[in-house]
């Protein structure tokens, strides 16, 4: 028995949880979660929404925006980090989106673009 609960917190020790002092109560935290690559200054943003890979949304983003916030789509329909049509404005009210100058916000658009991905997936960022 000593054996496997030494294995597993040299497991966690690994996974980089820290365990308590004895006698403390304090709960294990995995360790922060380091973002690379294309729009890693949005990563956490993006880590917020649950369904959806990080890493590939920082790519679609930089594919889509070049990580600017403030872009706009040569047709004029699409705005944002993750260019979101504005089509959607309706749907995504509850993101605090009320008109299609809103996408613009970052926080907005990431959570309008969740939206989104839950409702069509991928397919909204298809080739």
């Amino acid at each position: 028995m000593t054996d496997i609960i030494s294995i597993v917190l040299a497991t966690l020790a690994l996974l980089g949880y820290q365990p308590a002092v004895r006698g403390e109560q304090v709960p294990l935290t995995p360790p922060p979660i380091v973002y690379d690559g294309p729009c890693s200054e949005w990563a956490p943003l993006l880590a917020e929404y649950p369904g959806w890979d990080v890493a590939q949304m920082q790519r679609i983003m930089w594919r889509e925006s070049r990580c600017t916030p403030g872009v706009t789509s040569p047709t004029g329909c699409c705005r944002g980090l993750l260019q979101v049509h504005s089509l959607w404005v309706k749907q995504v009210g509850h993101c605090g989106v009320t008109s299609a100058g809103d996408l613009y916000d970052p926080v907005k658009n990431i959570c309008a673009a969740s939206y989104i991905f839950q409702t069509q997936g991928m397919g909204a960022w298809a080739l």
